[in-house]
């Protein structure tokens, strides 16, 4: 199966730890949907999926406005990596007032998670699972527009790369990705 994945538009923020926070895009959805739907050159898509926080789900809907493709089905597996206790606040304020615990974090973050966010390892399971339910829904190609991480562990699930080496990756923001990933991920094929 072919996945089109599209990481949303530069959230106009800066030094902030947001990962499943809601913050605001620097680059209009609509004009992000139009540099999107020019790389795909009137590609068929079969699906349009997204991740629930609105600089992803802006720009799936203004893409399905832009190609007349129905309204994008939103998925929360399609979710950022959560940061949980740490969400919203600056990097410079969660060092200041949690250095030891991110310290830790960030020299292990393949086998810890920060305060109430989850694992890489989770953030895995549940694109795994997005992955099989799409292989077993569609055939043809379908359009994510999701997140870094997202981006990441798909990428993992088709070249069977470590998370250190995905991290080295860079994911540009509003860069179609086309990922072909054709076994089956259910230990049937």
């Amino acid at each position: 199966m072919r996945l089109l994945v599209v990481r949303h538009a530069k959230p106009s923020v800066t030094g902030v730890c947001y990962g499943q926070s809601d913050v605001p895009v620097a680059v209009p959805h609509d004009e992000a949907a139009a540099s999107v739907w020019r790389q795909l050159e009137g590609a068929r898509v079969e699906g349009l999926v997204t991740s629930p926080f609105e600089r992803a789900k802006g720009l799936a809907e203004a893409i399905a406005r832009l190609s007349g493709h129905e309204a994008p089905r939103v998925d929360p597996r399609l979710s950022e990596l959560s940061f949980g206790e740490w969400e919203g606040r600056t990097f410079a304020e969660i060092e200041a007032s949690d250095g030891a615990r991110f310290a830790a974090w960030m020299a292990r973050y393949t086998e810890l998670s920060a305060p109430g966010g989850e694992t890489v390892k989770d953030l895995d399971a549940r694109v795994r699972a997005f992955v099989t339910e799409q292989q077993a829904h569609h055939s043809g190609p379908v359009l994510v527009v999701a997140h870094a991480g997202v981006v990441r562990a798909l990428r993992r699930l088709r070249d069977a790369t470590t998370w250190e080496e995905e991290m080295r990756r860079p994911v540009p923001y509003l860069e179609v990705t086309t990922l072909d990933l054709e076994r089956s991920l259910d230990g049937r094929g």
